[in-house]
């Protein structure tokens, strides 16, 4: 048996609550405590503790990606999972393992490093409305640029899409590098048998 524990906010209160209730490594606290870092995994011989990012767009934006992050303690006993930023598809997961004994059967019954592989598979296929924004934004422009009306945002749409382009290649690539390391990993808490599932996020 394992618990899941969902922190939706790395606030003063989650914080208090990590460092009261586990035997966590200073700066596995402190990167929590802090705003975005890097993506990484750090192995540990009773736990690990892993800093994902994932793209997303929010409606203020105006149509700009900007990275959430998720930050991972995982031993046999428990996953913890700290978010930083509004990550409304985890929210949906937790809620719906709560509310739906099958669905909470299907992703929790093999064990707390299966759990995280189905967050992390999950959140990884929510890129792709990222990639199709994207390509909604080119064919816009496209569109502008091949019309015979001029259209004094393209210039702008243009530069758009370019930061957006570079900023997602940014978020992709270091988490190619940390799924590469979960799946060479082979611990007590991170058996060798999943090593297959997450190649298959790579």
């Amino acid at each position: 048996n394992y618990s899941w524990i969902h922190l939706e906010e790395n606030d003063e209160e989650s914080i208090k609550y990590l460092e009261k209730e586990y035997d966590f490594h200073e700066l596995d606290i402190e990167d929590v405590a802090s705003g975005p870092q890097q993506p990484k995994v750090d192995f540990y011989k009773d736990y690990l503790f892993g800093i994902f990012h994932f793209p997303d767009f929010q409606s203020d934006t105006e149509g700009k990606i900007h990275v959430i992050e998720l930050d991972v303690f995982l031993s046999k006993n428990y996953l913890i999972t700290i978010t930083k930023g509004n990550n409304k598809r985890i929210n949906d997961i937790f809620e719906n393992i709560n509310n739906s004994e099958e669905y909470k059967k299907e992703m929790m019954d093999e064990g707390s490093s299966f759990l995280m592989y189905e967050i992390i598979d999950k959140l990884t296929d929510g890129c792709w409305p990222v990639v199709r924004k994207i390509s909604t934004q080119i064919s816009d422009v496209e569109e502008w640029v091949y019309s015979e009306e001029s259209h004094k945002g393209v210039v702008w749409q243009i530069a758009l899409i370019r930061r957006n382009l570079i900023r997602l290649k940014r978020i992709i690539n270091p988490q190619i590098t940390v799924i590469e390391e979960l799946v060479k990993t082979d611990k007590p808490y991170l058996k060798k048998e999943l090593n297959n599932y997450f190649d298959d996020i790579r």
